[in-house]
């Protein structure tokens, strides 16, 4: 008795079923019955509360999502939060928005009692290298002391050397880059004169810098801030003030932006 009673009350069940899965009130489409569907809408409907919907997609089939915080949507800019939780309790949250959060700190003012750390590799010996655009680390000694090499990477070294005897006659220094965006940065300049006259050269950089090369001695400086190209992708050069000499030049630095 109570099988046929169960088997009634389907028969009579059923039409409502596939009416709420095919045509949704507010909705037009339909649908078939046991499938998580999204409609594609060209306009958003107007429901009411606890009126049932579709899930949204756009024209190809992907799920759409609006992003709420306490019941707003948010709009572009507006930050949002992830709160951890474990079954009903919260344990943890992160909020862009509440500065100790993120250890941020007023310029100028004290540090924040909670920094982020930031994390490098220990070696002791020599890395495996990486191809260009590939993700790396930082790396450390075992001490935890940050290693940083001077000025840049050592495959954007440049260096170079040459000697003259006649007035007016360049020396390059470093040499051009080979491309059209890119200056080159003098950090050192090392010049010896054989002559018995104290001569002098001038750099090609955007200051054009003179040293001065005693006679039978010579000069050896380091730039603490490099000396940048007047041009770029164009050699850095030394020119030499008179015929004496010769003048022997050796240069030192990097190319960049």
């Amino acid at each position: 008795m109570l099988k046929r009673v169960f088997l009634a009350l389907c028969v009579l069940l059923a039409p409502s079923m596939v009416w709420a899965q095919s045509a949704l009130p507010g909705l037009a489409g339909a649908g078939h019955g046991g499938s998580t569907l999204c409609q594609y809408l060209t306009v958003a409907p107007t429901l009411v509360n606890g009126q049932p919907s579709f899930l949204q997609c756009d024209n190809a089939g992907n799920l759409k999502s609006v992003l709420t915080q306490g019941g707003s949507v948010l709009s572009t800019g507006n930050p949002i939060f992830a709160q951890l939780t474990t079954s009903s309790a919260a344990v943890g949250t992160v909020n862009p928005t509440t500065a100790a959060n993120w250890a941020i700190g007023a310029t100028a003012g004290t540090l924040p009692a909670n920094a982020l750390l930031m994390g490098c590799s220990g070696v002791n010996a020599q890395q495996s290298a990486v191809t260009n655009g590939q993700l790396t680390n930082p790396v450390c000694g075992l001490d935890g002391t940050m290693i940083v090499k001077p000025y840049t990477v050592k495959e954007l070294a440049s260096r170079g050397s040459g000697s003259s005897s006649a007035t007016g006659t360049t020396i390059t220094v470093l040499a051009a880059s080979g491309t059209s965006s890119v200056y080159e940065y003098l950090t050192s300049l090392q010049c010896s004169n054989t002559s018995a006259t104290t001569l002098y050269v001038t750099l090609n950089d955007t200051a054009s810098s003179v040293f001065i090369v005693p006679s039978g001695g010579g000069t050896n400086v380091t730039f603490p801030v490099p000396l940048r190209s007047n041009s770029a992708n164009s050699a850095l050069t030394a020119t030499l003030s008179s015929s004496n000499g010769p003048v022997y030049c050796n240069g030192q630095g990097y190319n960049s932006l």
